[in-house]
């Protein structure tokens, strides 16, 4: 009974968030945010509703979306699915209403014995903590907006994959440079690297967010490890500890920093003025633009003033040239490796709608 009091209270609590501080569909196209011109607004807007109606298309019989392989899913699904979060959509409500619920439905579906949201059951591939962290931060950005009956069934996911994460965190207690962080669940299991460990991080603000009981000291630890991967002499964030940084994990780097509440870091300050400096026309040389993208922007949205505005003007620039007359944006030139137009298109969505300050993770 004592559960099921406190289910109810943080119900309660989320549903209020969400009815106080939900947004319209439509951003704010006047004040400080991001000073686009009225006709940039309208572009920005065609740009991600035309996406998200390709992203609607690619949706399979079990609810998944994209391809369904064991190392995508159910990330594509969760990215995708925040996509439409991001633009003001709902599950069980307007055109895309029922896709979401089974995308959400299916997503729910993934989650093992042990509390990960995963396909691959032997967590061979390396994207299984990518999935699980992935899944973890839709379901805690969408509980509030489902019926009472599923938003149960989330809360109760939400808990048990955050027990699966602190597990997987915990497994580097004993070792200084890579406490806090994460990376696979079965391969490279005795490292960290910055990548992976943004996604848990993201995972356990917008489940704190959520109201959800998040120990402080996970992401103390968290963002210990971010700052064990700061370059002084770069003036920005590596891939683990001692590597050379790069825009993409600076922006990762400095985000989780941003939102581990370490506003006034050193290296959040260092990484934020690199990101300032970055020219984002440049991003056709790297080998995860929208990567860097969906992490520059937020990054960027966190620490607002001029830093916002130019990044995320010159990201939009960047990817409003780059979406194909279906709507979806293609793999990046120089990257060696794709998972397909489903993966990048969230993401080039999810990097252009910070400015519409919808989803509880991006607000400041």
């Amino acid at each position: 009974m004592g559960d099921q009091i406190r289910m109810s209270i943080r119900f309660q609590a989320v549903l209020l968030a969400f009815l106080t501080a939900a947004l319209p569909l439509k951003a704010q196209t006047t004040g400080p945010w991001v000073d686009f011109t009225p006709q940039e607004w309208v572009q920005l807007e065609e740009a991600i509703d035309k996406g998200l109606g390709w992203l609607a298309t690619q949706q399979n019989r079990n609810g998944s979306i994209g391809p369904n392989t064991k190392s995508v899913q159910p990330a594509h699904t969760a990215l995708t699915t925040m996509a439409f979060l991001s633009r003001g959509h709902q599950p069980g409500q307007g055109e895309h209403g029922k896709m979401l619920e089974r995308a959400i439905h299916f997503v729910l579906s993934t989650q093992d014995r042990y509390g990960f949201f995963v396909t691959d059951s032997n967590y061979d591939s390396s994207g299984s903590s990518y999935s699980h962290a992935i899944a973890g931060v839709m379901l805690a950005e969408v509980i509030g907006m489902a019926n009472h009956s599923r938003n149960e069934q989330i809360a109760e996911a939400i808990e048990r994959g955050l027990t699966a994460t602190t597990k997987l965190q915990q497994r580097h207690a004993g070792e200084p440079r890579q406490k806090g962080g994460w990376r696979y669940i079965k391969r490279n299991s005795n490292d960290a690297d910055l990548s992976v460990t943004t996604w848990h991080l993201l995972f356990l603000r917008a489940a704190k967010n959520a109201n959800f009981n998040v120990p402080e000291y996970l992401v103390t630890d968290a963002a210990n490890y971010v700052r064990n991967c700061f370059k002084p002499s770069d003036k920005g964030f590596g891939y683990f500890p001692g590597r050379n940084a790069t825009i993409t994990m600076t922006g990762a780097g400095t985000l989780c920093l941003f939102l581990a509440g370490q506003y006034d870091d050193p290296a959040a300050a260092e990484g934020i003025e690199t990101i300032k400096d970055y020219n984002f026309t440049f991003l056709d040389k790297e080998r995860w633009p929208y990567y860097t993208c969906y992490h520059c922007s937020q990054a960027a949205s966190q620490a607002g003033g001029e830093v916002r505005q130019k990044t995320l003007k010159e990201i939009t620039r960047y990817l409003l040239e780059r979406q194909t007359e279906g709507g979806n944006w293609p793999k990046a030139k120089a990257g060696s490796v794709t998972t397909g137009p489903a993966y990048t298109t969230a993401m080039a969505i999810l990097a252009l709608t910070p400015s519409y300050q919808i989803l509880p993770i991006y607000q400041q």
